[in-house]
């Protein structure tokens, strides 16, 4: 679904923009604006962490496509797309966090935007 709004969008993506790489840090992935998106596929366990993170990130190629004036060196504009992303891809459902280790059920996203404050 993602991909056909993006391609109903304009913005082309090929059968590339998705790869599954090795990675050196810890992370799960990303995306990098004209490249695609990477799945670090040495620190997924199981494919539901994969559809996570692809989700995650098509998320921020849609609003890297969509919004004209989106700088990612800005924190505002990441921070509004890494909550839309959170957001919009269950990344923040309550199981998910409690399978994070993170117990607290309210008042989660307040700590998230004080933090996000003091950048």
């Amino acid at each position: 679904l993602l991909k056909e709004h993006l391609e109903k969008s304009g913005c082309s993506i090929g059968d590339k923009f998705i790869k599954a790489v090795h990675c050196d840090k810890h992370i799960s992935g990303g995306y990098v604006r004209a490249e695609g998106i990477v799945v670090c596929s040495n620190h997924m366990n199981i494919q539901d962490e994969v559809n996570q993170v692809v989700i995650h990130e098509l998320i921020h190629a849609y609003d890297d496509c969509r919004a004209a004036n989106l700088d990612w060196y800005n924190c505002a504009h990441h921070a509004c797309s890494e909550i839309r992303a959170g957001h919009l891809s269950g990344d923040c459902h309550y199981k998910r966090e409690l399978l994070r280790g993170f117990v607290k059920i309210r008042g989660h996203e307040q700590v998230i935007s004080f933090s996000l404050k003091k950048l």
